[in-house]
């Protein structure tokens, strides 16, 4: 009975030493694209931050969009769980919409290196590009399944066709601003609090369901 213990506790290890080889390529991949470009940034590059070979890459990685992929992956569930937490939210609250707006934001700062790498992903990855969208409007079905008014009624043609339009502006307003002042150098305090409070005023409209003027 011993030999298949010694073969699962090798699988384990071996197990365990693939995922640290993967989680040191993604942080050496973290490293390099807060201060390169993701077009100049080359697999070369990527291999010296995380000290891999070529071979360990591409056992892990089948190219430099899969992995930027990758790092996305693991602050999805963050943004998840931000976009879950709208359910909790008072719309008649003031303090608590701007809450929620500023942890939002908080969120990008923590992960400040990735906003400029998505932002390229966007430019320059069809495919990258098609997966936000997807998760968007996944977050959106949530959202709406949820009955959080501003979000409710956005399948089918016509009006709920609107609605859901208007649903993805929101989205895209909430994360322009939350990666527009997660940026040390962009804005001024004064103007970081302005675009705060302009994008809270608006959300919290939209989760009253008013209608624009």
């Amino acid at each position: 009975m011993s030999p298949p213990a010694r073969s699962g506790g090798r699988a384990a290890f071996l197990e365990a030493q693939r995922q640290r080889t993967r989680a040191a390529i993604i942080a050496g991949a973290r490293t390099l694209f807060s201060g390169t470009p993701y077009l100049r940034a080359t697999v070369e590059d990527i291999l010296e931050a995380a000290s891999v070979s070529r071979a360990t890459f591409y056992q892990h990685f089948d190219s430099k969009t899969a992995l930027a992929f990758a790092i996305y992956d693991e602050m999805r569930p963050e943004v998840r769980a931000q976009f879950d937490a709208i359910a909790d939210i008072d719309p008649a609250d003031e303090g608590a919409v701007r809450g929620w707006l500023e942890n939002y934001v908080a969120l990008y700062v923590r992960h400040r290196y990735v906003t400029s790498l998505l932002a390229q992903l966007q430019l320059f990855e069809p495919s990258f590009r098609a997966t936000l969208h997807k998760d968007r409007d996944a977050f959106i079905d949530r959202l709406s399944a949820a009955g959080i008014a501003g979000f409710t009624d956005t399948k089918g043609d016509g009006a709920a066709l609107e609605r859901r339009v208007r649903a993805r502006l929101m989205f895209h307003r909430l994360t322009f601003t939350a990666s527009e002042v997660a940026q040390d150098d962009a804005l001024s305090p004064g103007e970081k609090r302005a675009y705060v409070d302009a994008t809270a005023a608006d959300f919290r409209a939209f989760l009253r369901a008013d209608k624009p003027a």
